[in-house]
């Protein structure tokens, strides 16, 4: 996996698609959303908490469950879960579920994981916020998509379609399905870019 776990000290898991697999493997704690958690208890992954206005949650499973419920409307799930780290030391979190469910949430979701220092992990991809420069080893013909957040002027090498002081943003032109030519990768950013990394082989004609 191209995160290194021992960088973080929990899993955020909100209510989309969620990585079973790793959750039922990783030591670190998990926090859940209370629609994230009738899913992990399902799959017999019990978290450490789980927080929000708890209006998602099913009663059986809020009875075996360390519930913290929070009944503002003015921030997210999401954003309590993350409050929660922040102030019981364990931050910075992996961040899975962002994707699956409702367009309009997934993009609250990643309008606020771009204010992070996490990662995001799903079984198909990773996520990362990147605002200075960085160096990425990843296998050759990977497919990498790059976005502003919400501008961003970035130059790469090993890419198959470079970037050269090229602007990047939210709203206008992004660096979509694009490939790794090189193993080592290179990202300089003036500003702050959403960088999203295929981890299984992607047939298409950018391959």
């Amino acid at each position: 996996m191209i995160i290194d776990t021992k960088e973080y000290k929990s899993v955020i898991c909100l209510d989309g698609d969620l990585p079973f697999d790793f959750l039922q493997k990783t030591d670190l704690q998990i926090i859940a959303t209370d629609g994230a958690a009738n899913k992990l208890l399902q799959n017999n992954i019990h978290p450490l908490v789980v927080i929000g206005d708890l209006d998602s949650i099913n009663n059986k499973v809020r009875s075996r469950c360390n519930c913290i419920e929070i009944a503002s409307q003015n921030s997210t799930d999401y954003e309590k879960a993350l409050d929660y780290a922040h102030d019981n030391n364990l931050s910075p979190s992996i961040i899975t579920g962002i994707n699956g469910g409702y367009l309009d949430r997934i993009l609250m979701n990643l309008c606020i994981f771009s204010q992070t220092d996490s990662v995001f992990f799903s079984e198909d991809m990773v996520g990362m916020v990147i605002s200075k420069h960085k160096v990425l080893q990843l296998p050759k013909h990977t497919k990498i998509s790059l976005m502003g957040a919400n501008e961003a002027v970035v130059t790469s090498h090993g890419l198959k379609w470079e970037l050269k002081e090229t602007r990047l943003s939210f709203a206008g032109f992004c660096s979509c399905s694009n490939r790794v030519s090189d193993e080592t990768v290179t990202l300089d950013v003036d500003g702050k870019i959403l960088v999203f990394i295929y981890l299984k082989d992607i047939i298409d004609s950018g391959k």
